[in-house]
Formats: C-alpha cells, sequence, structure tokens
C-alpha cells in the first residue's frame, strides 16, 4: 500500500484596509520548513497553499482531496 500525504496551509491577509502583510510570509515559511530536510522533506505536489481564499474555496479544495 502506497501512502501519500498533503499538507494543506491556509492564509488570509485581510482586506487592504486592515492587510498583514506577514501573513503570507509566515505560510511559506511554513512550506519552506516542510520542504527541508528537518521538516519532513516534502515535495512540491505535497504542499497546498491556500492564500486570501474564502471559506468555501477552502471546503471545495478541502473535500476534492484523495490523499491519506
Amino acid at each position: 500500500m502506497k501512502i501519500t500525504r498533503k499538507a494543506v496551509l491556509i492564509g488570509d491577509s485581510g482586506s487592504p484596509s486592515n492587510f498583514l502583510a506577514g501573513v503570507e510570509v509566515d505560510i511559506r515559511n511554513y512550506r519552506d520548513y516542510l520542504k527541508s530536510p528537518i521538516g519532513g522533506s516534502w515535495k512540491d505536489n505535497e504542499v497546498a497553499l491556500l492564500l486570501g481564499k474564502t471559506g468555501a474555496e477552502v471546503r471545495s479544495y478541502i473535500s476534492g482531496l484523495t490523499e491519506d
């Protein structure tokens, strides 16, 4: 049995009037950590970044996952 994995990193920087620039930086740092040897050497296709997506878009993405 082949086990697959998927990391889904979700972030929202807010609206233009309430923008938090650090959110995108943090999410990308998490991704870089996961892809590093100490973080598990995850492959590009195993890590999904969902930045600025609506709740419906996030739910739709997650419901479409078939990984273990």
